[in-house]
């Protein structure tokens, strides 16, 4: 299957000052999944101040599952989801 799972999938498209803000939603279950860890996760794309530059923002909350396991699982995800954005 993979390293996660994520369901619930969308893509807000909304207005702000700079320009529009494009947001993907989704519910997220992080492997192994017999731990039981979800995580709520949204990541935003919005122009900045500074002609021809997007910043980027990434919300995560936790779900489900145990605290600890959440930080362990979750520390793996975040360098995964850092090196796609190195790329």
């Amino acid at each position: 299957m993979g390293g996660f799972y994520t369901e619930q999938t969308r893509i807000v498209t909304r207005q702000v000052v700079n320009g529009p803000l494009q947001s993907v939603q989704l519910g997220l279950w992080l492997a192994p999944f017999d731990l039981g860890v979800s995580q709520y996760l949204e990541i935003s794309v919005y122009p900045s101040a500074t002609t021809a530059i997007h910043e980027v923002e990434v919300y995560v909350e936790r779900l489900s599952g145990p605290m600890a396991h959440w930080h362990r699982l979750n520390q793996d995800f975040a360098l995964k989801l850092r090196r796609q954005f190195l790329i």
